[in-house]
């Protein structure tokens, strides 16, 4: 054998006698991090194991288990979701005293974020990943919201039955209203003017109105963007402001309906959409500069509503009838819900009187706002026959005598003594 032949064996015997010692070699070997990480990555090991077999892919550490805590994870007694924080608990070997004897240790617990692959109660398959049985906790899952949802339910179902007994008077008021109701049908002004009193109800018009309710709009816009990552609570707050509008005014295409004040509780999420429009401004002090904005501009609105807003003047009428009324007089009124506000004041400084609603008395009827028609005068005539006085308190004759057959007819049956002019309202003497 030559020298160079020699060399070449030694070489070879070499490089399989390391490579064996690598393959069997303790940091190898017995390293279980390594066997995990060769397991998760031997796909082909798992393709070729059988059925029983396949159940075994979660990971062993050596001189340890794991274990779980019981907790509520909340402090409240409704919440009771039985949570199981899990903990590793770690063998420790014994330890040997200053005087030689040996002393067990207690095993020591520290938080385990493995997750279900060290669970040995879990069986898992790396190639068929975890099962989907995990519910949902943030936001609103979990027992704890079942429980919530269940009461929200019940309480619904509890209103709904004490506002049952109202449901037969409902639908009279449906039919009445469907057959003939007095408010206008709606226009694009009409609505404009309903988001005009969201917005400020008494702030001066024209350019001004214009650019508060575009500041309104855009700082509602910011609001919606706020909630662009919570979809749930946007597409709540937007059907509670689209719904009721669209509803009014897709049933005013048969009977119009559409109404300000029946509107009302629809800004209310319109006004938590400019709170959150504020909250996206950022800055401190540019959501100060628009908080103090809109506190002005509602104070304006006060200013207006309490210097300038005149109301029907039916205190102003009661306090001028009341020291002229005589026995045997008659108030006839052509509107009989409007007794109603001049009762309030007539009945505190006026003497007793026969008062009468025209074309009959206030639910006779069972329609709030009846028309008078020719047909009632016969009525009429009844009741200012003989009388020694005639009081006519004549308003909101727009809906409820658009013909004006009841001052027509007194004109003609009684002689007109005086008038007198009010807001809102008038007043006609006959005798």
């Amino acid at each position: 054998m030559t020298k160079q032949n020699s060399t070449k064996t030694i070489l070879t015997v070499v490089t399989i006698v390391f490579a064996i010692s690598c393959l069997t070699g303790p940091i190898f070997a017995t390293s279980a991090q390594a066997k995990t990480y060769l397991k998760l990555l031997g796909a082909s090991q798992s393709e070729t194991k059988t059925p029983e077999d396949r159940s075994s892919d979660q990971v062993r550490l050596p001189a340890s288990r794991k274990i779980y805590i019981e907790t509520n994870g909340d402090t409240t007694p409704e919440n009771r979701q039985g949570f199981r924080v899990p903990f590793r608990e770690i063998s420790l070997t014994p330890s040997k005293t200053m005087d030689g004897s040996i002393e067990e240790n207690l095993p020591v617990r520290v938080y385990d974020t493995s997750g279900p692959w060290t669970d040995p109660d879990q069986k898992h398959n790396i190639t068929d990943g975890l099962p989907a049985l995990r519910r949902r906790v943030r936001g609103g899952g979990g027992a704890a919201s079942d429980q919530r949802l269940r009461r929200w339910s019940i309480a619904l179902g509890v209103a709904l039955l004490l506002w049952l007994p109202w449901l037969p008077s409902l639908l009279v008021q449906v039919r009445h209203v469907d057959a003939e109701f007095w408010i206008p049908p709606p226009t694009v002004r009409s609505v404009a003017a309903t988001w005009r009193d969201f917005v400020s109800a008494f702030v001066p018009g024209g350019w001004l109105l214009a650019l508060i309710l575009l500041a309104f709009g855009g700082i509602a816009l910011l609001g919606v963007w706020r909630l662009r990552r919570r979809p749930a609570l946007l597409a709540l707050l937007l059907l509670l402001i689209v719904v009721p509008f669209a509803g009014e005014l897709l049933v005013s295409l048969r009977r119009p309906i559409y109404y300000t004040r029946t509107l009302i509780w629809a800004s209310i999420p319109f006004y938590l959409l400019l709170a959150l429009g504020l909250l996206q401004l950022r800055f401190r002090l540019l959501i100060g500069a628009a908080t103090l904005a809109l506190v002005l501009l509602n104070g304006v609105s006060l200013v207006g509503y309490y210097y300038d807003y005149e109301p029907e003047g039916w205190r102003d009428a009661a306090t001028w009838l009341a020291p002229q009324v005589r026995a045997g007089d008659i108030i006839l009124f052509n509107a009989g819900w409007t007794q109603i506000p001049f009762d309030y004041y007539y009945r505190q400084i006026g003497p007793p009187v026969e008062e009468r609603g025209l074309p009959a008395d206030l639910f006779d009827r069972g329609i709030l706002e009846p028309k008078m028609a020719t047909a009632d005068l016969p009525r009429l005539a009844k009741l200012v026959a003989g009388r020694r006085r005639v009081w006519l308190v004549y308003s909101h004759s727009w809906y409820t005598d658009p013909q004006r057959i009841i001052p027509r007819y007194l004109d003609v049956a009684l002689d007109k003594q005086a008038e007198q002019a009010f807001n809102g309202l008038d007043i006609f003497i006959y005798e």
